[in-house]
């Protein structure tokens, strides 16, 4: 666990995130980041919002496993394999009721994830969660805790 834990923050419209913060943005799909709003953040940990093909694992770090981005959890498996293989772990973002079913999925690949688990009702701890996104802030955007390593610049 991380002793001084980071606050890092996404949205669907990144206009609406404040300059200079830490942010997760998102490199494809209908979510995708301009590259003038990544350059308003201070530290960006890359991640895929929909879709969850393998060719994104070199430039992104993780998959948004949710209806409407890569669903059900299985299809999320070939992202974070292929993740794992390039860089030695993924980042699967989930939210707390698929978390069970996505560990399962992810041992039987054997390979080593992240999660950062949505709760959204102020819970900013989850066990074994490397991050937590606790907050929706007026619809605006979303609020997460990072516990684990502090990797949001890698890519």
């Amino acid at each position: 666990m991380n002793k001084h834990p980071v606050q890092f923050y996404d949205s669907a419209s990144p206009g609406n995130i404040p300059s200079g913060v830490n942010a997760a943005v998102c490199i494809n799909g209908r979510f995708a980041w301009s590259e003038h709003d990544v350059r308003r953040m201070g530290s960006v940990f890359r991640y895929i919002a929909v879709g969850g093909e393998p060719q994104w694992a070199a430039h992104a770090r993780g998959v948004d496993i949710e209806p409407e981005c890569v669903w059900p959890p299985e299809q999320a498996i070939p992202f974070l394999v292929a993740r794992h293989l390039h860089f030695g772990d993924a980042t699967a973002y989930c939210d707390r009721s698929t978390l069970p079913q996505l560990r399962e999925l992810v041992d039987r690949a054997g390979i080593r994830v992240l999660y950062w688990v949505a709760t959204l009702d102020d819970t900013r701890q989850v066990e074994g969660a490397w991050a937590v996104q606790y907050a929706d802030v007026r619809n605006l955007y979303d609020v997460s805790i990072l516990h684990g390593v502090n990797n949001l610049h890698r890519p």
